[in-house]
């Protein structure tokens, strides 16, 4: 989101802050690249990329990818070579508690689920969990 001096909203296109591995700092978005959408109810074009730089070490996983098909929810998201991932879910983000989905072990740079529980369901907000490495 881009802001005016006072730290209100400017609406329109936000401002694309990661892209394709590549910092593209100061870039308009444009609905359908690099992730970029369009808001339902407003007319702001946002980046689901990250606004911050993460502690070396930390390892935070990113969507690429979230489909609603005919079986589901398609769900795509990076991942690390042997890390444990746990995709939640809750139905509104006024809710206190997320739902556990499913739980992973990635074998590649990116892991790809599929949500069948969402064919009928209302709206859907998901989370991932990066769970501790056993023991």
């Amino acid at each position: 989101m881009n802001l005016n001096d006072d730290f209100t909203p400017i609406r329109g296109n936000s401002l694309n802050f990661w892209c394709d591995g590549w910092i593209e700092f100061g870039q308009t978005n444009v609905p359908g690249q690099c992730g970029a959408v369009r808001a339902i109810e407003a007319d702001d074009i946002g980046s689901p990329g990250y606004l911050t730089n993460h502690p070396a070490g930390v390892h935070r996983p990113r969507f690429t990818s979230l489909a609603r098909t005919a079986s589901g929810v398609s769900l795509t998201w990076q991942t690390r070579v042997s890390k444990r991932y746990e995709l939640q879910f809750k139905p509104a983000l006024t809710n206190v508690n997320w739902t556990s989905l499913s739980q992973h072990t990635a074998t590649g740079l990116s892991l790809m689920t599929l949500d069948p529980s969402a064919t009928n369901a209302g709206p859907r907000f998901y989370r991932l969990e990066v769970l501790p490495d056993p023991p």
